[in-house]
């Protein structure tokens, strides 16, 4: 089995508990400011403590739940150091598809002038396939991690995203 790890960071001008609101609180809307999720929805499923949803389902194709989706669930819910864990396994993913399952991380932290500071780490479980391509896959998956950073900046600081008419 191999593993691939890619770190991300971005600052936020925005204070941390509205950050930390819209990416941890509610967490099962994250269709509604990540470009690459058409529709997302919460799983049915006791969460865990202080969280208010189990996990999220993040539908990847036109193809709705039938199609490539993320199932994302909440494994840690840090809401006083603002510290969330979600564990996302692919599912209804095609033949040779690199990455079996993973760990997300994020971890907010104020910075200087009341803005949030969000750090973001995935390590990925890859399969046989994704192992043997893995810097492709991780310059993939950072570039799709990356852009989930930018769309909650763009989303935090100009009420929108670009897709669905926000200005940069």
């Amino acid at each position: 089995m191999k593993e691939a790890q890619v770190n991300r960071e971005i600052a936020i001008n925005r204070p941390i508990d509205e950050v930390w609101k819209v990416l941890a609180v509610d967490f099962d809307t994250a269709y509604e400011w990540m470009t690459l999720i058409p529709h997302s929805f919460a799983k049915e499923g006791k969460p865990v403590e202080n969280a208010s949803v189990e996990g999220r389902v993040c539908v990847l194709t036109n193809k709705g739940p039938s199609g490539l989706v993320a199932d994302e669930t909440i494994t840690r819910f840090d809401e006083k150091n603002y510290e969330l864990d979600v564990s996302v396994e692919t599912k209804n993913s095609p033949p040779g598809f690199p990455v079996k399952k993973s760990l997300s991380q994020f971890k907010l932290s104020p910075s200087v002038g009341g803005g949030t500071t969000v750090n973001f780490t995935a390590n990925m479980e890859l399969n046989a396939l994704g192992g043997v391509l893995s810097p492709v896959v991780k310059k993939m998956t950072g570039s799709q991690f990356e852009q989930m950073l930018k769309d909650l900046k763009i989303y935090m600081e100009k009420g929108g995203h670009l897709a669905k008419g926000a200005v940069a």
